[in-house]
Protein backbone atom coordinates (compact mmCIF):
# COMPACT_ATOMS: atom_id res chain seq x y z
CA UNK A 1 0.00 0.00 0.00
CA UNK A 2 1.47 3.20 -0.89
CA UNK A 3 -0.27 6.98 -0.28
CA UNK A 4 1.12 10.44 1.13
CA UNK A 5 0.64 12.63 3.86
CA UNK A 6 -1.01 15.92 3.15
CA UNK A 7 -0.41 19.12 5.02
CA UNK A 8 -0.68 22.55 5.13
CA UNK A 9 -1.26 25.71 7.38
CA UNK A 10 -5.16 24.96 7.28
CA UNK A 11 -5.81 28.93 7.23
CA UNK A 12 -5.26 30.16 3.70
CA UNK A 13 -5.58 29.20 0.06
CA UNK A 14 -1.57 29.23 -0.29
CA UNK A 15 -1.98 25.59 -0.90
CA UNK A 16 -3.02 26.95 -4.26
CA UNK A 17 0.23 28.17 -5.19
CA UNK A 18 2.00 25.40 -4.52
CA UNK A 19 2.62 25.98 -0.01
CA UNK A 20 2.06 22.60 1.08
CA UNK A 21 3.87 19.30 2.53
CA UNK A 22 3.70 15.65 1.11
CA UNK A 23 4.68 13.59 2.99
CA UNK A 24 4.83 9.44 1.51
CA UNK A 25 4.95 6.32 2.60
CA UNK A 26 4.42 2.62 1.91
CA UNK A 27 3.13 -0.87 3.78
CA UNK A 28 4.57 -3.94 2.53
CA UNK A 29 4.97 -7.49 3.57
CA UNK A 30 8.49 -9.06 2.47
CA UNK A 31 8.04 -12.29 2.58
CA UNK A 32 11.80 -13.46 1.88
CA UNK A 33 12.70 -11.93 5.47
CA UNK A 34 9.09 -12.69 7.00
CA UNK A 35 8.39 -9.13 7.86
CA UNK A 36 5.84 -6.05 7.44
CA UNK A 37 8.11 -2.88 6.75
CA UNK A 38 6.38 0.64 6.97
CA UNK A 39 8.41 3.14 5.22
CA UNK A 40 8.00 6.93 5.57
CA UNK A 41 9.73 9.31 3.46
CA UNK A 42 11.42 12.37 3.84
CA UNK A 43 8.67 15.28 3.43
CA UNK A 44 8.14 17.52 0.13
CA UNK A 45 7.26 20.62 -0.48
CA UNK A 46 6.93 24.13 1.98
CA UNK A 47 4.65 25.95 3.91
CA UNK A 48 4.46 28.51 6.37
CA UNK A 49 2.73 28.88 9.59
CA UNK A 50 2.94 27.11 13.27
CA UNK A 51 1.53 23.98 11.66
CA UNK A 52 4.75 23.74 9.50
CA UNK A 53 6.62 21.14 12.13
CA UNK A 54 10.63 19.87 11.64
CA UNK A 55 10.05 17.12 13.40
CA UNK A 56 6.64 14.38 13.88
CA UNK A 57 6.14 11.78 16.16
CA UNK A 58 5.01 8.70 13.97
CA UNK A 59 2.44 6.09 15.90
CA UNK A 60 2.24 2.75 14.26
CA UNK A 61 -1.05 0.48 15.86
CA UNK A 62 0.04 -3.23 14.16
CA UNK A 63 -3.19 -5.39 14.98
CA UNK A 64 -2.02 -9.22 15.67
CA UNK A 65 -4.40 -10.90 13.24
CA UNK A 66 -4.27 -14.83 12.90
CA UNK A 67 -0.95 -16.23 11.28
CA UNK A 68 0.70 -12.86 12.16
CA UNK A 69 0.55 -12.14 15.27
CA UNK A 70 3.98 -13.42 16.99
CA UNK A 71 5.99 -10.47 15.87
CA UNK A 72 9.52 -11.05 17.33
CA UNK A 73 11.11 -7.38 17.15
CA UNK A 74 10.51 -4.27 15.95
CA UNK A 75 13.50 -2.19 14.45
CA UNK A 76 12.85 1.64 13.66
CA UNK A 77 15.99 2.43 11.27
CA UNK A 78 17.46 -0.91 11.86
CA UNK A 79 17.39 -0.06 15.77
CA UNK A 80 15.52 -2.45 18.06
CA UNK A 81 13.02 -0.38 19.28
CA UNK A 82 10.36 -0.41 22.05
CA UNK A 83 6.94 -0.95 21.91
CA UNK A 84 3.80 -1.64 23.92
CA UNK A 85 0.92 -4.35 23.85
CA UNK A 86 -2.21 -3.47 24.62
CA UNK A 87 -4.77 -6.64 25.09
CA UNK A 88 -7.85 -6.82 23.35
CA UNK A 89 -11.18 -5.71 25.16
CA UNK A 90 -14.53 -7.32 23.71
CA UNK A 91 -16.61 -3.49 24.53
CA UNK A 92 -13.53 -1.44 23.31
CA UNK A 93 -14.34 1.15 19.97
CA UNK A 94 -10.80 1.49 17.91
CA UNK A 95 -8.59 4.62 18.64
CA UNK A 96 -10.64 5.48 21.79
CA UNK A 97 -9.35 5.70 25.08
CA UNK A 98 -6.90 3.47 25.17
CA UNK A 99 -6.75 2.23 21.89
CA UNK A 100 -7.73 -1.19 22.40
CA UNK A 101 -9.87 -3.00 20.09
CA UNK A 102 -12.67 -5.89 20.41
CA UNK A 103 -10.81 -8.59 18.50
CA UNK A 104 -7.43 -8.50 18.84
CA UNK A 105 -4.45 -7.30 20.76
CA UNK A 106 -3.08 -4.31 19.42
CA UNK A 107 1.16 -3.72 18.93
CA UNK A 108 1.75 0.19 19.63
CA UNK A 109 4.97 1.34 18.50
CA UNK A 110 5.98 5.24 18.38
CA UNK A 111 8.93 7.09 17.01
CA UNK A 112 9.97 10.76 16.70
CA UNK A 113 11.71 12.73 13.71
CA UNK A 114 12.84 15.07 11.75
CA UNK A 115 10.42 15.52 8.38
CA UNK A 116 13.12 15.78 5.75
CA UNK A 117 14.47 11.86 7.07
CA UNK A 118 12.95 8.89 5.90
CA UNK A 119 11.78 6.44 8.77
CA UNK A 120 11.59 3.22 8.34
CA UNK A 121 9.89 0.64 10.54
CA UNK A 122 9.96 -3.03 10.74
CA UNK A 123 7.87 -5.80 12.03
CA UNK A 124 10.17 -9.15 12.42
CA UNK A 125 7.29 -12.03 12.24
CA UNK A 126 8.91 -15.09 14.61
Amino acid sequence: DTGYLYEDDTFTTAYKKGAYRKTPYEAKYDADENRFVVAVGKAEGEFQGEKCFSSRTITLRYHMLPGIEHVEKVLVNGEASAFTMIKKEAGAFPLKENGAAPDHDILLVETAGEVSRETQVVFVLA
